[in-house]
């Protein structure tokens, strides 16, 4: 087991005020580390599915913090959560050299064997898809589980 330290500080000052948002901690007990970068054309692509082996051998069916971070440095990256039929989705433009963070002590997203939504209300959630929104573009994907 290993333990992850994470840090984020953001500050702006708009009309004179300043505005600081700061946020750390560790995650302790880390039993899996998920990290993988996925070159990227405009044709949208699986980059990685729960309850299943992915491309780096690991197999996800909780995470504590899920980084995804566009390692391009002038296209965005389009990336999708799915089910498996393309119904249900939360999307999100990616732009060049950001990064976005999901965190979550229990976030779990699973292939509905065990899904905790009520059918028929919400979807299932069980893949990552992405595409380079004009070009190509590289994706890191970072997954921290301490189950």
């Amino acid at each position: 087991m290993a333990d992850v330290t994470y840090r984020f500080y953001s500050e702006a000052t708009l009309g004179g005020e300043k505005k600081t948002i700061e946020h750390s901690g560790t995650v302790s007990g880390v039993t899996q580390v998920f990290d993988q970068m996925v070159p990227l054309t405009t044709t949208k692509q699986t980059v990685l599915t729960w309850n299943n082996s992915n491309e780096a051998g690991a197999t996800l069916t909780d995470w504590t913090m899920l980084v995804l971070e566009n390692l391009d440095d002038s296209d965005a990256i389009d990336i999708a959560f799915e089910d498996t039929a393309d119904a249900s989705h939360f999307w999100l433009s990616l732009p060049a050299g950001r990064f976005f963070v999901l965190w979550n002590r229990s976030t779990e997203i699973n292939d509905g064997a065990t899904a905790t939504a009520t059918p028929g209300t919400y979807g299932t959630l069980e893949l990552i898809v992405a595409r380079a929104a004009t070009n190509t573009a590289n994706l890191r994907i970072v997954a921290y589980d301490d189950t």
